[in-house]
């Protein structure tokens, strides 16, 4: 089993934020997962996404996943989208949305721009 620390390490060495081609998800969206045994597992969390694909070894799997084998990454086409944070004011999908007192939903970009 892999520490916590061996888990960082390895998001901070190969999990990107951002999606190398275009997608539908986003870091942070909750999805639900068709497993490989045609199993849907509900409420995981997308923790990123490859660096670069490997026209080798699955190209098509591009997703990391924040569940027991995060270190694999699993095709879009398995994926169903559950939810999305996304901003009240770029109206951009968030990892982390921050609640102000107004009722606004910022992302933190958003929310270290303006005046809260």
């Amino acid at each position: 089993m892999m520490t916590d620390a061996k888990r960082e390490a390895f998001i901070t060495e190969h999990v990107s934020p951002v999606c190398p081609v275009p997608c539908d998800f986003a870091q942070g969206d909750t999805v639900t997962v068709l497993n490989g045994m045609g199993v849907e597992i509900q409420g995981k969390r997308i923790l990123g996404f490859v660096r670069e694909i490997d026209p080798e070894w699955r190209p098509k799997a591009i997703v990391y996943l924040d569940w027991d084998c995060y270190w694999f990454p699993v095709e879009v086409e398995r994926l169903t989208l559950e939810s999305q944070d996304v901003c009240s004011s770029c109206n951009s999908p968030a990892e982390s949305i921050i609640g102000c007192p107004d009722g606004a939903e910022l992302c933190s970009q958003c929310f270290e721009d303006s005046n809260y």
